[in-house]
């Protein structure tokens, strides 16, 4: 039956994590999330309702479900410090947030709040 199925394989997941085989609980996971987005076709919401979606999550300090939803699309998503950005001249992520934040100045005794 389904039910004595979820039984075991919770019990086998329970005892790997106990000899903290997480290795194999990783490999386990990626492998039902690629069977399950093969198999289901992700069912995403229209695209010009993510910016509501979003707003609402990081409204709700749901940051982690906020990032998925950027992340579903390769056209959209987070970029890595070293990815280049398109129309920059070779600039890569890094460069970018440099050029946007001032240099940093010494901190001075004075400014400082001591309790």
């Amino acid at each position: 039956s389904r039910v004595k199925e979820n039984i075991a394989c919770l019990s086998r997941h329970l005892s790997d994590w106990k000899k903290g085989d997480i290795i194999s609980l990783l490999t386990e996971s990626k492998a039902i999330q690629e069977h399950l987005s093969r198999h289901t076709g992700c069912k995403r919401k229209a695209s010009n309702d993510l910016p509501r979606q979003f707003t609402i999550a990081m409204k709700h300090g749901n940051v982690k479900a906020a990032e998925r939803m950027l992340d579903v699309d390769n056209d959209t998503g987070l970029l890595r410090l070293d990815d280049l950005i398109p129309d920059m001249s070779g600039k890569t992520v890094r460069d970018v947030l440099k050029d946007k934040h001032p240099t940093s100045l010494p901190v001075y005794d004075e400014t400082l709040i001591n309790d």
